[in-house]
């Protein structure tokens, strides 16, 4: 948990709480006294700041802004003329001064991604499966967290672009689902049937995931009176005519 008195100072110090062990999980910057804060700010890189990206980034260094502490003492007036309004917000921001709003509602998602680059390249089938049913897993608890359900799902596979001499392979599928679905158990095996069709022997994968699509609240999932016993290769080949 990160506090602050601005919405850039709360996102920093929840960054803080993350990184710091000291500070238990939660880090208030409005508590801390003044020196302390300038003495952490000044060991944090600017790029941790909310909204200064790669680009922003690279210019402020050669500017010589390189920690959230220069950053926060940068002039106004040079942030505004040198990186333009969101620069000098955020200037602001650092100094406790609120420029960006809080959001009162949260709008619901329209997709949920779950992915990660494998620390070793994988080569078989199980392994990848592993990794898509642990994807889906957390997409499905995240979608159940927010009281909602989603229509179909998506996978998709990849080599490592950046090893020039492996053989090069990418892959995505969408698959429809009978009904909507937070069901754990559904989405799965619709992932690991998606997988099984894109699945390409002899690459060297590096990254793998999982996206729900179509999301809605769970209020307005229609119900189907029978059971279903799902067969995704019956659906996906109608629905696609393959």
């Amino acid at each position: 948990m990160g506090i602050g008195l601005s919405k850039t100072l709360a996102k920093l110090a929840n960054h803080i709480a993350k990184k710091n062990p000291r500070f238990n999980g939660v880090c208030d910057l409005i508590a801390m006294p003044s020196r302390e804060v300038d003495a952490l700010l000044a060991t944090i890189g600017v790029g941790e700041v909310w909204g200064v990206g790669r680009r922003i980034g690279l210019q402020l260094h050669a500017a010589g802004i390189t920690t959230v502490q220069a950053l926060r003492e940068a002039s106004l007036a040079f942030l505004r003329a040198k990186f333009g309004v969101v620069m000098e917000r955020t200037g602001n921001e650092l100094r406790g001064i609120s420029c960006l709003a809080l959001e009162e509602v949260v709008p619901p998602r329209k997709q949920i991604i779950s992915s990660r680059s494998f620390g070793q390249l994988v080569h078989d089938l199980p392994q990848l499966c592993e990794s898509v049913v642990s994807y889906m897993s957390s997409a499905a608890e995240k979608l159940r967290r927010e009281n909602a359900v989603c229509e179909a799902i998506q996978v998709f596979v990849q080599t490592n672009p950046f090893r020039e001499q492996d053989p090069q392979y990418s892959n995505s599928i969408t698959i429809p689902l009978p009904n909507a679905s937070s069901d754990t158990r559904l989405l799965v095996r619709a992932a690991l049937f998606g997988l099984k069709r894109i699945y390409r022997p002899g690459f060297a994968y590096k990254k793998a995931g999982v996206m729900l699509i179509s999301i809605a609240p769970a209020s307005r999932r229609q119900l189907s009176l029978l059971p279903q016993q799902v067969n995704f290769q019956q659906r996906y080949v109608k629905s696609h005519r393959i």
